[in-house]
C-alpha cells in the first residue's frame, strides 16, 4: 500500500481471534491509524469486556476453537437490546471461502474479510462504518 495510512482515531475494535496470525496480521494493519484493538479469545472474554466497554466495531472469526461467530453476534445483538443500544457494527473473518462469507451476511453480520487480511481490504470494511 502507498500513501498515508487511513486514520481511525480513538476507534474502539474488539477483535475475538484465536489464531495468532491473523491477530497480528490487523495489528499490524491497524498500528499506526488510530484505533484502539482489544483483542479477545473466547466468547466468553468477549462477553465480559462487553460490560464495560463499548466498542464501535467487533471483528470476529466465525470459527473460534470449539465456538463461533454466529454464537457471538447473538450475545451482541441482545447486549445491545438490554441496554436499548444502537447496532454494532460486525464483521466476520471468513478463512474459507467467500461463500462463508456470504452466509454471515444472512445470519446477519454487516461485512465479512476474508484471510489473509489484506490491509487494503480491513481499511475499506472499516470505513464504512465511520
Amino acid at each position: 500500500m502507498s500513501g498515508a495510512l487511513p486514520r481511525f482515531d480513538n476507534l474502539v475494535v474488539l477483535l475475538v481471534e484465536t489464531q495468532i496470525t491473523t491477530v497480528e496480521a490487523v495489528k499490524q494493519c491497524l498500528k499506526g491509524t488510530g484505533a484502539i484493538v482489544m483483542r479477545v479469545a473466547s466468547l466468553q472474554t468477549a462477553g465480559e469486556r462487553l460490560s464495560f466497554i463499548a466498542p464501535d466495531i467487533v471483528i470476529t472469526n466465525l470459527q473460534l476453537c470449539e465456538e463461533n461467530g454466529f454464537i457471538l453476534l447473538k450475545q451482541v445483538r441482545a447486549y445491545e437490546r438490554s441496554l436499548n443500544r444502537t447496532q454494532i457494527p460486525m464483521i466476520a473473518i471468513a478463512d474459507y471461502s467467500d461463500v462463508e462469507g456470504e452466509i454471515a451476511l444472512a445470519a446477519g453480520f454487516q461485512a465479512y474479510i476474508r484471510t489473509p487480511i489484506a490491509a487494503n481490504s480491513l481499511y475499506a470494511t472499516l470505513r464504512r462504518f465511520i
